[in-house]
């Protein structure tokens, strides 16, 4: 559970940071090739929405849907016969 809290902590607080400050996480991680592609804004676009799909993956590992819906992955890849 612990474990669980620490990284819910994490991915909102990084989340967070790229959605407040999107131009810091640019100036970090740099220029992002499919990011050109995809956004209109290119990369300094694309980082507030990583950050927002951070946060909810957090929220989602703390609340427990991260297990199912990673289940539901595996299952899809790998079907039992």
């Amino acid at each position: 559970m612990i474990l669980k809290i620490i990284i819910t902590v994490a991915l909102v607080a990084f989340g967070y940071y790229c959605v407040k400050k999107p131009d810091s996480a640019y100036e970090i991680f740099g220029r992002m090739e499919f990011a050109e592609k995809l956004f209109t804004g290119g990369t300094r676009s694309a980082i507030p929405v990583i950050g927002v799909i951070l946060i909810l993956l957090g929220f989602s590992v703390i609340t427990g849907v991260w297990e199912n819906l990673a289940q539901g992955l595996v299952n899809m890849l790998f079907p039992a016969r």
